[in-house]
């Protein structure tokens, strides 16, 4: 009886003591484990590099990262891709895109929202299948290029009438169309439906188009002109090509300045190029007679050198032109009081000398 007690204590011993070693020992292939893949993960990768082709659109898979959503089998693969012939990393680019299943495999053809950075050119593009849809090229961004030429490159057409760029958005009616915002469109490049008009900034409103400022081209590559609209889009002031300001009408008529209907103002000048009449007050002026005036006045029913009332009804008055012909009518004018004052005092000179003449005879008497 002691001895199966005694071989069985000494048994439980065994296999606690072989128990306690298996569990150091699997502890320490744990510890071995966790310090191999920490150093593959941080110690570079060696090994044999698949080799890039030489022609322009040739491509090399080089990593993959996958994963299955139960029907479809997910993959993120990169690729090496040759953007032009050569042989060095100058003409390579490294081309980041998601395939399904065994579709979508070929970079530039087929690859799903793939991105692809250049190294050489200092160059990101983020696009789908063939198509580039953003470019960030040493610092210039271009939608719709693949080559920005600015800051900020929109590189889409936008013909007959689309949207193509939204500067900013309100909340207010946002939610209708294409909402309330300021932004772009764009038209047509020669002169046919929207006659010429190339562009044009606009404030919608509720998906309303309400004011516009809109850039017509002209008869070639220069040449062009602006309008500005308000209320529903309806043009109010234009610029021509030759610098001259329509308000209320699309015809300057070639004045600098044409206003159709009234305009106040505190103050205007008028600076005219031609002689100011003080030419009247000149020695060698042939001052008119008032027999002469009289004449022209009966004949014609209105002074000499002044429109008639038919003539500015048709044809309108020059501001300038007119106040030069009213004041030479002025100076004329005061011309002819000063002479008639000389003949008032000479009349009345002679009027005094006959009445001394006439006292003094009486007195002789």
């Amino acid at each position: 009886m002691k001895i199966k007690i005694k071989s069985a204590l000494v048994l439980h011993m065994a296999r606690k003591n072989l128990k306690q070693k298996f569990i150091k020992i699997k502890a320490v292939d744990h510890m071995k484990i966790s310090k191999i893949i920490l150093f593959a993960l941080l110690s570079p990768v060696t090994g044999f590099a698949q080799t890039l082709g030489s022609t322009a659109g040739n491509n090399v898979e080089i990593g993959v990262i996958a994963g299955s959503t139960g029907s479809n089998n997910l993959r993120n693969k990169t690729w090496l891709y040759r953007n032009q012939n050569g042989t060095d990393w100058y003409t390579a680019r490294l081309h980041d895109g998601i395939n399904i299943d065994a579709s979508f495999l070929t970079p530039h053809v087929d690859t799903r929202t793939w991105w692809e950075r250049d190294p050489y050119g200092d160059l990101q593009s983020w696009g789908n299948s063939s198509s580039t849809y953003l470019t960030l090229k040493q610092g210039d961004l271009g939608i719709g290029t693949v080559a920005p030429r600015a800051a900020l490159d929109v590189a889409r057409f936008i013909p007959n009438g689309a949207l193509g760029s939204v500067f900013g958005r309100l909340g207010e009616g946002d939610n209708i169309g294409n909402g309330t915002y300021l932004g772009v469109q764009g038209f047509e490049t020669q002169i046919g439906t929207y006659g010429g008009k190339s562009f044009s900034i606009i404030h919608s409103f509720y998906s309303e188009i309400n004011s516009s400022i809109n850039f017509y081209r002209g008869g070639g590559s220069i040449g062009g002109y602006l309008t500005f609209s308000t209320h529903t889009n309806l043009e109010r002031m234009r610029i021509t090509s030759s610098g001259d300001v329509a308000i209320g009408t699309t015809d300057s008529k070639g004045y600098k300045l044409a206003v159709a209907g009234s305009m106040i103002a505190e103050s205007v000048k008028v600076k005219l190029q031609g002689a100011w009449p003080d030419f009247v007050f000149a020695k060698n002026y042939q001052l008119p007679s008032l027999q002469e005036t009289e004449q022209h006045i009966l004949a014609k029913g209105h002074l000499p050198g002044i429109p008639s009332a038919a003539e500015v009804a048709k044809e309108g008055i020059e501001l300038g032109e007119m106040n030069k012909k009213l004041l030479q009518k002025i100076e004329e004018l005061t011309l002819y009081l000063i002479e008639m004052k000389k003949e008032i005092d000479a009349l009345k000179a002679n009027d005094m000398q006959n009445k001394k003449t006439g006292i003094e005879n009486l007195n002789l008497k």
